[in-house]
């Protein structure tokens, strides 16, 4: 986000360019590049070991960390419309005193409603949390939360308390109950600053209050299993009920008394500021625009992750608020397809309560007989508790399949024609042929077809089909972890091993198109969004046991399976789940994927020498109905093994 922009809200009034959905700009922005490499310029010059370790730890979890998310396209780069709103909204919040410690905000691509701050700085706002915002007060006591911690340097201060609590001895309760003590400490004392500054700007925050008491009331109720509907009863927070959680399973810092403290004290500024009546300081028609963006960008960053629980969460919400648009009844249907297609176990299951920890539930009702679940406020739940599907005595659907069949043909009668190809699709996938060619058929004669050439595959030759092309091969080199946090500084240092992978693995142009996926971070956002959405298509599809199931030491050989009714059974095919993929195979050419996913480990934070690596090789030829796996064979206690060993297997695997 560029500090310029603010100079252009100064100029103009904001005004309604049309905003489309966000795309991954061809080429990463240097404005986003923070330079960690610095930090190590004078690490040479310690000599204390332990002070050495420390410093680079963090180094590797903070200063790389960050840089990360940025290169791994967690945040988004050069959002123009949405990122020139918050940037204004700072602009007007915070004083120019604070405005001079050069605070950063940047938007993330995280369905989560939260925000975050580091101690650089930077202040991370999920996408997640625009949809939960009722007004600008909402977001504005946000920020100034988060501009809090950095002022006041929790970052650091937590760190080092971590380092005091977790680094030696056992974990007792005690000492949890020190680090809840001190955290919920630092909460209250950007609370305090929050508060302070929204009060100047006469703006109320009592939507804030109200949504962390919704929000954390519902998410612990579900989390422990109690009376919902009980506890629902009540508006607003109930510290009694709070502190019944103590007597939970687990031991949270939101059970412990500081915790409720923070509602306390926010209730009564809330009371003391009855003159603070302000919800918007800057435009609300903008903020309500810049919210319907952030309501479709978070059903589809949970599509294009393969997230369709959260989708069909998100999608079915909307529904019941009237949203009816193509857009909307394709992210349903499609949703629930994919869903059943993974896990056909799902499809006898109530429709959204699998997760639902609710004995009157349990697995025989959908969601539509305990409809509040799904919302976060009463507020919420009061504004479609008179829609027809909730208040009608005999519900149209139960299960996932049932709701399958309910929203497809009312998207078909909607005229969404992708629903025909939905309906194909799911009859394909077991082995009613009459139905797939009815639908493919009227798939195909509506015309407007995204997947044509794909339907017209699969009606003529009975099975999926692709024209003859090269093998993609497809090396993810990004996983290393010292002491099980993600390390960055080796993940970069692991490329100076790319033009040996090319040597060994990507020497036949002819036929293999290699692609190493360290070599698109921080260089190449379009390119990497679309190896990423690749490669969880795959792993939604496929899971352990499959890869288990499937295993083989080279395609020719045998496996203990193999002579099992295997072929009729396992019909897991990613273009089934995914027709999308077939036009984008077909435009580079590919006709097979062989994805290699690597993991190393090491025992310390900057040297590349790890005690620990593994493989999982994902094996799917186009043309056929089943996929094969390769793993690194391993004998003994054998935990680590020469990277030129694992080419080799790879290599035998594929060619020999």
């Amino acid at each position: 986000m560029q500090k310029h922009l603010i100079v252009l809200l100064l100029v103009h009034s904001i005004r309604f360019y049309s905003q489309a959905a966000y795309k991954f700009p061809e080429k990463f922005s240097q404005t986003y590049n923070h330079h960690p490499e610095l930090s190590l310029k004078n690490l040479t010059e310690v000599k204390d070991i332990e002070q050495k370790e420390a410093i680079e730890s963090y180094i590797v979890t903070n200063v790389y960390r960050e840089q990360l998310e940025f290169d791994l396209n967690s945040i988004y780069l050069e959002w123009n419309e949405p990122e020139v709103y918050m940037l204004k909204l700072l602009d007007t919040i915070l004083s120019k005193a604070y405005k001079e410690k050069k605070i950063n905000l940047f938007l993330k691509r995280s369905i989560v409603a939260n925000a975050g701050t580091s101690r650089f700085g930077n202040i991370y706002f999920n996408i997640g949390m625009f949809c939960e915002a009722e007004n600008e007060a909402f977001l504005a006591t946000i920020i100034c939360h988060e501009a809090a911690h950095y002022f006041l340097k929790h970052k650091i201060k937590e760190l080092k308390l971590k380092e005091d609590i977790f680094s030696n001895g056992s974990l007792d309760r005690s000492r949890l109950e020190k680090y809840a003590r001190t955290f919920q400490k630092y909460e209250m004392q950007a609370d305090s600053f929050a508060i302070a500054s929204v009060k100047k700007l006469n703006l109320n925050f009592s939507s804030i209050v109200r949504w962390n008491e919704s929000n954390d009331l519902q998410e612990n109720l579900l989390l422990n299993g109690r009376s919902y509907k009980k506890m629902r009863k009540a508006s607003s927070l109930n510290t009694d009920d709070l502190k019944k959680k103590k007597d939970a399973k687990f031991y949270s810092y939101q059970s412990h008394p500081s915790y409720l403290a923070r509602y306390d004290y926010a209730k009564k500024q809330l009371d003391s500021c009855v003159s603070c009546t302000k919800n918007f300081i800057i435009d609300s028609a903008y903020f309500f625009k810049i919210k319907k963006i952030a309501f479709d960008e978070r059903k589809k960053i949970s599509f294009e992750s393969y997230n369709f629980n959260s989708c069909l969460t998100f999608s079915f919400k909307d529904y019941i608020n009237g949203v009816k648009t193509p857009k909307n009844y394709y992210y349903l249907v499609e949703s629930i397809r994919r869903l059943i297609y993974a896990k056909p176990e799902l499809k006898d299951i109530g429709f959204l309560t699998e997760y639902i920890n609710d004995s009157e539930l349990g697995i025989s009702k959908s969601i539509l007989e305990k409809p509040d679940y799904l919302f976060s406020s009463l507020e919420d739940y009061e504004k479609v508790k008179d829609h027809p599907l909730l208040t009608e005595q005999k519900k149209p659907f139960r299960s996932y399949l049932q709701a399958f069949f309910y929203f497809s043909y009312e998207a078909i009668t909607k005229g969404l024609n992708e629903a025909n190809l939905s309906m194909a699709l799911y009859y394909h996938s077991v082995d009613k042929r009459d139905s797939v060619e009815k639908y493919l058929n009227k798939y195909i004669s509506n015309g407007n077809c995204s997947s044509m050439n794909f339907a017209k595959g699969l009606i003529e030759q009975k099975k999926i089909t692709i024209s003859k092309g090269k093998l993609l091969l497809l090396y993810n080199d990004l996983e290393h972890y010292t002491k099980n946090q993600f390390n960055y500084f080796l993940t970069k240092k692991k490329q100076s091993e790319n033009p040996k992978i090319r040597m060994e693995l990507g020497q036949d142009s002819l036929s293999t198109k290699l692609v190493i996926l360290n070599e698109f971070l921080g260089n190449s956002p379009t390119k990497l969004n679309t190896y990423q959405k690749l490669i969880s298509a795959m792993n939604f599809l496929y899971n352990d046991d499959d890869v288990e199931m499937c295993k083989k030491v080279k395609l020719n050989s045998h496996f203990a399976n193999e002579d099992k009714n295997l072929s009729k059974s396992f019909k897991k095919h990613l273009l089934i789940l995914a027709p999308e993929w077939h036009l984008w195979l077909e435009e580079n050419g590919l006709d097979r994927i062989f994805y290699v996913d690597m993991i190393y480990q090491y025992n310390e934070y900057m040297k590349g020498e790890e005690y620990y690596n593994d493989y999982t090789g994902y094996y799917l030829d186009m043309n056929k109905d089943r996929p094969y796996f390769k793993d690194s064979f391993r004998s003994g206690m054998v935990r680590k093994k020469k990277d030129q060993e694992m080419y080799n297997e790879m290599k035998a695997f594929l060619y020999e």
